[in-house]
């Protein structure tokens, strides 16, 4: 059984990086993993379907019409998603303290290679959305 960061009563362990990034790794695009079932790639980017456009199965079934523009997933917002999902946390000595989700460390190595993210699919529509500044073509 591979360890996982979730807790039974709807907590994220922070304790352990390491094994927040293999669990976020497997769990990006997988269904049924809450908010990151609607991460989805963009050529190196990833972003994060509206909550309209992913109660289909996928993104290609969806009616363009009924379909918001996903949102490029930035570090803050990522972080947002997953402590809105997720009460956050990290041992201290005996006792559980909130903790703040660590951004860099393992959002960064995510996203440093999506090989390694086996559930993770390219989003893919009609009309491609419009790539602000500061998008990785």
């Amino acid at each position: 059984m591979n360890p996982t960061p979730e807790l039974p009563d709807g907590k994220l362990d922070l304790s352990k990086p390491v094994i927040l990034v293999d669990w976020l790794r497997a769990n990006l695009g997988r269904t049924g993993a809450g908010p990151l079932a609607h991460v989805y790639r963009i050529g190196r980017n990833l972003v994060l379907a509206q909550p309209e456009a992913s109660r289909w199965d996928s993104a290609e079934e969806v009616p363009s019409t009924f379909r918001p523009p996903p949102v490029k997933l930035t570090n803050d917002l990522f972080a947002v998603t997953i402590e809105q999902h997720w009460s956050c946390v990290r041992r201290v000595g005996q006792k559980w303290e909130r903790a703040q989700f660590p951004m860099n460390n393992t959002f960064g190595r995510v996203r440093a290679d999506f090989s390694l993210c086996p559930n993770l699919r390219e989003y893919r529509e009609a009309f491609p959305p419009e790539r602000p500044d500061g998008w990785d073509e």
